[in-house]
């Protein structure tokens, strides 16, 4: 499990213009969710934007300070700017230590160059789940899944229920959900499909012949 820190100030003015002032002098607005209730949070950009680096590799958790308070969270949601790309705002979301949590996190697939299906079977991967829901204890967290498409041949999927197991962690999508594909050419499909029609279809000749006769 990775934690980050970040330093936090709470802010108890709200509102459009409020927000907009904060981002012009380098601070985003954020909101924390969690048992202790919901607080309102300034957050220094170029510090976020430090921990946002790490958490381009993986999920991780959080670690907030103010002052001599720490409090445990992950990243649940945020906004930027479609011009900018400047965040303009971040959400939080509580982690009670002990407790059972919710989080999503990333599917990165490995050996994609060496991926049977891509290279014997010409095929194209495709990734269904970009992200995974699962539940675990903050202990257990993993920071994302890794999956091996060495042996993907094309036609095939790779599911819920065939991802890698961790100690203390549940996925909670549905077990048969295709999380990774290798599709086969549009062509390469006809031709099977007329192959297989062709191996089913009686033959008619002999008795055209017969006729004949």
């Amino acid at each position: 499990m990775n934690q980050l820190t970040l330093n936090i100030t709470e802010r108890n003015l709200t509102g459009a213009n409020i927000s907009s002032k904060l981002r012009v002098s380098g601070q985003i607005p954020a909101v924390i969710y969690g048992k202790s209730g919901n607080r309102n949070l300034t957050i220094n950009a170029v510090e976020f934007k430090k921990v946002w680096n790490v958490l381009l590799e993986g999920t991780a958790l959080i670690d907030l300070v103010e002052g001599e308070n720490h409090t445990r969270a992950y990243l649940q949601d945020f906004q930027r700017d479609p011009i900018s790309g400047s965040f303009v705002h971040v959400d939080l979301k509580e982690v009670p230590k002990g407790e059972i949590m919710t989080a999503r996190i990333r599917v990165h697939m490995t050996n994609v160059e060496d991926c049977e299906g891509v290279k014997t079977d010409k095929g194209l991967i495709e990734l269904h789940m970009h992200e995974i829901e699962i539940r675990c204890l903050p202990r257990h967290l993993p920071s994302r899944v890794e999956v091996d498409v060495t042996n993907l041949r094309g036609g095939q999927s790779i599911h819920v229920k065939d991802l890698p197991v961790f100690e203390g962690v549940e996925y909670t999508s549905d077990k048969n959900a295709a999380v990774i594909a290798c599709s086969l050419p549009a062509a390469t499909t006809s031709d099977e499909a007329a192959e297989a029609a062709a191996a089913t279809t009686p033959a008619a000749a002999p008795a055209a012949d017969a006729a004949k006769k």
